[in-house]
């Protein structure tokens, strides 16, 4: 059984959420957090080997992945600490593995895509996925084509600058249009 002591919650701009938590059985108190691969990849005291791989290739797969991590709190000092900001309670925490959910498309998705295609209307994609995750989506319902993704989600997967991942996105939609 678990108590929690504190939350910082979740943050669309951080990409993560965390707890302190006491173990009521083993009365062992944790900090537990719970995010976006990249987000918790950031904060753990030692990223194994093979993390940002496995998790790119699951996001690839389509999986929506959430990484865990966790450490334990010793003495009412760290505990205190841990439960007043989200800075003391995410640093050095320990990877404890990925979360990977399925959200199966619709069977008749991609016909029902196809003749709103035919018959002259935009097809969009809007979505809170990873972009790996998105461009898997948008292959398996025909958005678009699988060889046009995978070199722009290459091109723009890691890209911190805004205006240049804009750019880029934008150069796309000028070469798609160009093919039609």
């Amino acid at each position: 059984e678990l108590e929690i002591l504190a939350r910082h919650h979740f943050s669309s701009k951080l990409q993560r959420m965390s707890c302190v938590v006491k173990d009521l059985s083993n009365r062992r108190t944790f900090a537990v957090s719970k995010g976006s691969p990249e987000a918790i990849g950031n904060l753990l005291a030692n990223k194994p080997e093979g993390y940002d791989a496995k998790a790119k290739s699951l996001s690839k797969e389509g999986y929506r992945v959430i990484a865990l991590a966790y450490k334990v709190l010793h003495g009412p000092d760290e505990i205190e600490q841990a439960k007043e900001t989200r800075t003391n309670c995410e640093e050095h925490i320990i990877f404890a593995g990925f979360i990977a959910f399925t959200c199966r498309v619709r069977k008749d998705t991609r016909s029902v895509l196809k003749k709103l295609k035919e018959g002259g209307m935009s097809v969009t994609m809007v979505t809170g996925d990873a972009l790996l995750t998105a461009a898997h989506v948008a292959k398996e319902v025909a958005i678009c084509d699988s060889d046009e993704t995978d070199d722009f989600v290459e091109e723009i997967e890691y890209e911190r600058n805004e205006e240049l991942r804009e750019l880029l996105k934008s150069r796309r939609a000028l070469r798609r249009n160009a093919q039609d």
